[in-house]
């Protein structure tokens, strides 16, 4: 079974039972986490953060979020994921495409984990 996410009309193989592909992404989600964290919506007037212009913390976030896309596929196929153009919803909706995905993928591998406790738990009874 390949898992793949699909996400304008293509699809990206992620699956995160293979070793290298959990490695990256745990890498892009911490990596995703802290710099979420570091953003400044409202800064305080003496914060270096306030210089900055909302053009220039838009193309931020964008950055961000085309750095956690290129950590688990890539630099080219993240270009192919959001586009040529910075711009913030298009990130953001790929963003949380993909986490649902991997929401989906887990809540799957859950459910498939149970399935395999019940039939052992049901050959053990029968010993």
């Amino acid at each position: 079974m390949e898992h793949t996410w699909s996400y304008n009309g293509e699809n990206y193989v992620c699956d995160i039972c293979d070793c290298e592909c959990y490695e990256a992404l745990d890498s892009a989600l911490n990596k995703l986490s802290r710099d979420m964290a570091q953003i400044e919506y409202k800064p305080e007037e003496n914060d270096s953060a306030a210089k900055l212009s909302v053009g220039e913390k838009l193309r931020h976030n964008c950055q961000v979020i085309e750095e956690f896309f290129a950590i688990i596929f890539g630099g080219e196929k993240s270009k192919s994921i959001l586009g040529e153009r910075y711009n913030l919803m298009n990130y953001l909706h790929a963003l949380a495409s993909f986490i649902c995905y991997v929401n989906e993928e887990i809540s799957a591998l859950s459910q498939s984990g149970e399935k395999i406790r019940e039939e052992l738990l049901t050959r053990i009874e029968s010993i």
